[in-house]
């Protein structure tokens, strides 16, 4: 058995996003292969006491470390020499205490997980980036309507060269990066990027399709492509729906945010987050993703693929899963045409039971944990390498 540390910055238990579901498949993975310990670090006051006993993780420490503001002098210098990117910033420097342990594997959740708890050793470092934030950012750059400030604009094309840079000296300082799909395999030029995929567990799929004029958008909606999915939704989508379906319903489920709150209203409900997400989806006649910007892979699409619900997403939601448009879900990108396929899944039965088998025999051929798993082993064994790190 090897010693395996997992470094995280953001909570795991209790499990509530799809970054936590990421990270718990893969702990799962790594716990297959050694005995796996939890470094919990940054804001993590008393987390660790969240960490069920029946969870993979042999032992669990915290390593507190502040939030900081940077001031005028420290943005400006950033501007003038982004080496990194600007939220790395926002965190205070402490080197870590002594007597962390020597480990075989050190796997690293996201890189400012790494920045944080770099100096812990181990004979293997490997950075899961999940999803590239380079690439977010220039998405987001380029949505409609999006009119910034001419200084603002300036910060975010710096911040995307500082992304950029960042994510390929981690590439070369570590042994492995990984990444959720093959595009962002492709979009970071380096020899050490594997592709470890999101999954979701296996749970009960609903009994039957229930055809419900309740639509469903599950997400952290403090997260900015979550928020902006949901403003896309309500605003531009919903209104064409409700034209055709004046009964239909929308349902935002996850941690809200005031942006997301302000969208609550005739047909909209806001719930934050919830204790029982089967209960929705078993509710929901179509599970939505209208999300425009991002990178990655959608956990919250593979979750309506297992609990059975048919699905409408845009084509950067759908990115990376390997969909077909009519055969596991419908794509559609333009505020009318995303209303038209949430209709005919509301309508049409045939379609739906068409929906529902293909995308849950697509999870289960690539997204379950036996597929996390087998990933998580070809980074920590290149080449079949099973003998030894």
């Amino acid at each position: 058995m090897s010693r395996i540390l997992a470094v995280s910055h953001s909570r795991i238990w209790p499990v509530r996003s799809g970054s936590a579901i990421r990270r718990l498949m893969i702990l799962e993975a790594l716990a297959a292969v050694g005995e796996v310990d939890l470094l919990y670090v940054g804001e993590v006051d008393g987390w660790g006491a969240a960490v069920p006993a029946d969870s993979p993780v042999r032992a669990v420490r915290e390593f507190p470390v502040r939030r900081v503001r940077p001031g005028a002098l420290a943005r400006f210098r950033w501007l003038i020499r982004p080496d990194v990117p600007l939220q790395l910033m926002e965190w205070e420097r402490r080197a870590p205490e002594a007597g962390w342990g020597d480990y075989d594997v050190v796997w690293y959740f996201r890189p400012i997980a790494y920045e944080l708890a770099s100096g812990v050793s181990g004979r293997r470092v490997i950075v899961d980036l999940d999803d590239l934030e380079d690439t977010k950012l220039l998405q987001a750059s380029a949505l409609p309507g999006n009119r910034r400030p001419f200084h603002q604009r300036v910060a975010e094309r710096r911040n995307v060269g500082a992304w950029r840079h960042y994510q390929r000296r981690i590439a070369e300082e570590v042994d492995a990066v990984t990444v959720a799909n093959v595009g962002d395999r492709a979009a970071l030029p380096v020899g050490r990027c594997h592709v470890v995929p999101n999954g979701f567990p296996d749970v009960p799929a609903i009994a039957e399709s229930r055809p419900s004029p309740r639509l469903l958008l599950v997400g952290q909606f403090e997260y900015g492509p979550n928020a902006d999915a949901a403003e896309f939704f309500v605003r531009e989508i919903f209104p064409f729906i409700r034209a055709s379906r004046p009964d239909a319903v929308v349902r935002l489920v996850g941690r809200d945010s005031r942006r997301v709150r302000r969208l609550a209203g005739d047909g909209v409900e806001v719930t934050g987050e919830v204790d029982d997400l089967a209960a929705e989806y078993t509710r929901a006649g179509v599970a939505v993703s209208p999300v425009r910007y991002g990178s990655g892979t959608r956990v919250k699409i593979l979750e309506a693929f297992a609990r059975g619900v048919p699905t409408v997403s845009t084509s950067i939601g759908a990115a990376g899963l390997g969909t077909v448009h009519g055969e596991h879900l419908l794509i559609a990108d333009d505020a009318e045409s995303f209303a038209r396929s949430c209709i005919e899944v509301l309508t049409d039965d045939q379609l739906r039971r068409h929906l529902i088998g293909h995308a849950h025999s697509l999870l289960r051929r690539g997204y379950s944990q036996a597929a996390v798993t087998e990933a998580v082993r070809r980074v920590l064994f290149p080449a079949g390498n099973a003998a030894g790190w």
